[in-house]
């Protein structure tokens, strides 16, 4: 992969900023939508009967308005956002390791810093089922990235300034390992903050053992800024560093 190739395809891992702006922008209709239906007595009288999926074809359930009111409201403050929480972090997650697989295969020397836990030998059955060199890097960079997806926060962040020859922020990443972990909570805990996420969140925590972790509007505001963030750093980075080096060759 040449500069120019390996530039372009950094330059467009942006474009998910739009994709979170877009994101943001329609659950806020959403919720707007939703809190005009909560407080139209009209609209709540006229919806009485709703399909819901089911292995009966045409099943229908009944809810009453004040029913209905309350399941509105929940909705609107706070389970939307945990579900667009784990929809937001399942877009920026792979982001990361596709940077990291990009870089590698761009300045293969890279290879030689190794993620704890990955394996950088190969047996010769692996070797023998590549078709060439290529493919024998991407098999490795795929141990790699793999090594990394389920390494602790601190030794993402370690591995990923180091090949990536880059300062991310401290606090956006404190943020964002507080995010994944409210994310594990939600999808694992019911929402209710355990030990797990404790030790995950560390100093980032947002509560104590027991209590129901808040995922509100605001919150997720902030999931918007810390995606946006972290993704903005990390390219603007790798394309200042790339753009200064063909700036020093030349002179």
């Amino acid at each position: 992969m040449d500069k120019n190739k390996y530039l372009h395809e950094i330059s467009k891992k942006r474009q998910v900023q739009k994709k979170l702006n877009d994101i943001y922008i329609w659950s806020t209709l959403v919720s707007l939508t939703f809190e005009g239906i909560e407080n139209n007595q009209q609209i709540l009288e006229k919806i009485k009967e709703f399909k819901v999926p089911s292995k009966i074809r045409g099943k229908q359930v009944r809810r009453k308005s004040d029913d209905l009111i309350e399941t509105i409201h929940h909705a609107r403050s706070s389970e939307i956002y945990m579900a667009l929480i784990v929809f937001v972090i399942s877009l920026i997650e792979p982001i990361l390791l596709e940077i990291a697989e990009l870089t590698l295969l761009y300045d293969n020397r890279r290879l030689k810093i190794k993620p704890k836990g990955a394996e950088s030998k190969l047996d010769y059955d692996t070797i023998v089922d590549c078709g060439n060199y290529n493919e024998v890097l991407t098999t490795i960079i795929s141990k790699y990235t793999s090594a990394v997806s389920y390494s602790t926060p601190k030794e993402q962040l370690e591995y990923l300034q180091k090949i990536l020859s880059i300062k991310i922020d401290e606090d956006v990443w404190n943020d964002w390992v507080e995010i994944k972990a409210t994310r594990d909570l939600i999808v694992h805990g019911s929402g209710i903050i355990n030990d797990v996420y404790l030790n995950k969140a560390g100093d980032s925590a947002r509560g104590k053992k027991g209590q129901q972790i808040v995922v509100d509007d605001k919150y997720f505001e902030k999931v918007i800024v810390v995606g946006k963030s972290l993704i903005g750093q990390i390219v603007s980075q790798i394309v200042k560093e790339e753009k200064n080096k063909i700036d020093d060759s030349a002179n």
